[in-house]
């Protein structure tokens, strides 16, 4: 270290303005020294002392040269990316550093910019099986819902009509039937047993339609979804 370096180490020490102590990191990369330079320009990104976003670029730009240059490659390259989050665009002079330092910034840039390209798909990816898993499940509900989703409003509302009416029935018709039937098991009478049968038929009937109609609502969501998805609504 010679006698230039070491003065403006102690002048640092003293406690210098944030900006002088960024400049004096700068002096002593540009004359060599350069883990001195690294131990106070990791102090400016450390403490906040650097006065922009544009500074602080500049910090890791020369932090990485650094590295690289004590051949501290790990380093180098965790400083280089750092400064790629601040600036994805940003460029190594190549008139300013050695090729082989251009490279590795290089490289570690296609590398950063392949990550976020991954990263962006993904979330992508994500949000659209997210929005299909959700369609999927408006599909399974009954009472029209599927249609209503995807905005079939006279076909859901009948779909509705017709399931409200025959779950009703069902309902009604199981109530009536359970009402003769004495606690033996029985009905009371022949009369009592034809009207039974009646309203047996009545809760078959009832539940077909309402099977009937909820398979229609899941199968005609379906076919809508899929259709949408390829961009042809009917």
């Amino acid at each position: 270290m010679n006698l230039s370096s070491l003065l403006l180490i102690i002048l640092v020490s003293a406690g210098e303005p944030s900006e002088e102590l960024f400049k004096k990191g700068i002096y002593l990369f540009e004359h060599g020294d350069y883990r001195q330079a690294i131990s106070i320009l990791n102090r400016v990104v450390k403490e906040n002392l650097y006065r922009d976003e544009k500074e602080l670029v500049e910090c890791y730009k020369y932090l990485g040269a650094a590295y690289f240059y004590i051949e501290d490659l790990k380093m180098a390259d965790a400083s280089f990316r750092q400064l790629l989050l601040i600036d994805p665009d940003f460029r190594l002079d190549p008139f300013l550093f050695p090729p082989s330092m251009v490279l590795f910034f290089d490289k570690i840039k296609k590398d950063a910019v392949k990550k976020d390209k991954f990263r962006e798909s993904f979330a992508k990816g994500t949000s659209t099986l997210k929005d299909e898993r959700y369609l999927l499940y408006i599909n399974l509900l009954p009472f029209g819902l599927p249609q209503y989703a995807h905005e079939q409003r006279i076909k859901g509302s009948l779909i509705l009509f017709l399931q409200i009416v025959s779950l009703g029935a069902n309902i009604y018709s199981y109530w009536k039937v359970n009402s003769m039937i004495d606690s033996y098991g029985y009905v009371k009478d022949q009369k009592s047993a034809d009207e039974a049968n009646i309203y047996k038929t009545i809760q078959i009937g009832s539940l077909s339609i309402f099977g009937a109609t909820y398979l229609y609502s899941v199968i005609d969501g379906m076919i809508f979804t899929l259709s949408d998805e390829k961009g042809g609504r009917r």
